[in-house]
């Protein structure tokens, strides 16, 4: 009886583990994508019977933390489409000190096997941003639909800030230069449009997806010439959403944030109309300007 009773007091003194160094947490997390960007895309399933490979029928190319895997899985819930094993391949940011040749084209069409009548393709959200992918994309690709998924740039700005800080444990400053990169919509497509024409590129937004998630996503299989009759069960059931809480953006940081997206987000509303102003509260102002 001493003996359990002496066990039981030394349990309860026993300390909780303490919560991870967030420095480890960064460091352990940066090393593993490091460890990641190194070993280079993963092996591509080899075709089965039946099927062909070729270069994708559609991409995703833009924006991060916009809703994307949402939509994508959407996508390929549709009878007539296939993804690849994971949404985003990220295979142009492993060979961009190479020579983009013949072997390199081939290599990226491997991950695209279906049969005959169905669509094949990924969404990588950086695409747009990196400035040597939408050339190497257009080499690759030349006839692919392009989706872009875009949200109002101060809240993704938020969202990629939380994401970073949930994933690493800490937010680096260089980490919050490149997350304001990412939401420089109109630079990012016109740098597409130097590659693609205008009618292969369609242009969402995210919050006008959650208001008519059946509008839209009927919009996108017409855009890549499927049966826009097919719904989806549960479609508004958003991927992802915030499941911790979000960073805080100070006031002052938000307002320059507004002041430097502004033009970016005029020019992005001039080129496409279906762009509704009203449902970025952030720039609302300028629909009325």
């Amino acid at each position: 009886m001493k003996r359990a009773s002496a066990l039981l007091a030394r349990l309860g003194r026993r300390r909780a583990p303490a919560p991870p160094d967030p420095l480890t947490k960064f460091v352990e997390q940066a090393a593993m994508r490091l460890r990641q960007e190194l070993a280079g895309p993963f092996e591509p399933p080899p075709p089965l019977d039946g099927q062909f490979i070729g270069p994708p029928d559609y991409v995703g190319v833009a924006a991060e933390k916009s809703g994307t895997t949402w939509w994508y899985r959407l996508l390929v819930s549709h009878p007539e489409i296939v993804g690849v094993p994971r949404k985003e391949l990220h295979y142009f940011q492993h060979h961009w000190d190479a020579d983009f040749d013949a072997q390199l084209i081939a290599a990226y069409h491997r991950y695209f096997p279906r049969t005959e009548g169905q669509l094949a393709g990924e969404w990588t959200p950086r695409y747009a941003v990196d400035p040597w992918t939408p050339g190497r994309l257009a080499a690759s690709a030349p006839n692919a639909r392009l989706l872009v998924m875009l949200r109002d740039p101060v809240d993704r700005f938020r969202s990629g800030a939380t994401h970073e800080l949930h994933r690493f444990g800490i937010v680096q400053t260089r980490m919050l230069v490149e997350n304001f990169e990412r939401g420089r919509y109109a630079s990012q497509i016109n740098r597409l449009l130097q590659y693609f024409p205008e009618e292969q590129i369609l242009v969402l937004q995210f919050e006008a997806c959650l208001r008519d998630p059946a509008g839209e996503y009927r919009r996108t299989l017409q855009f890549l010439g499927v049966d826009p009759g097919y719904s989806p069960e549960n479609i508004g059931d958003r991927v992802h959403g915030a499941k911790v809480p979000h960073v805080n953006v100070p006031a002052d940081l938000r307002l320059q944030l507004v002041r430097d997206y502004e033009d970016e987000v005029r020019m992005l509303a001039d080129r496409w109309e279906n762009i509704d102003l009203s449902l970025w509260p952030h720039f609302e102002h300028l629909s009325r300007s």
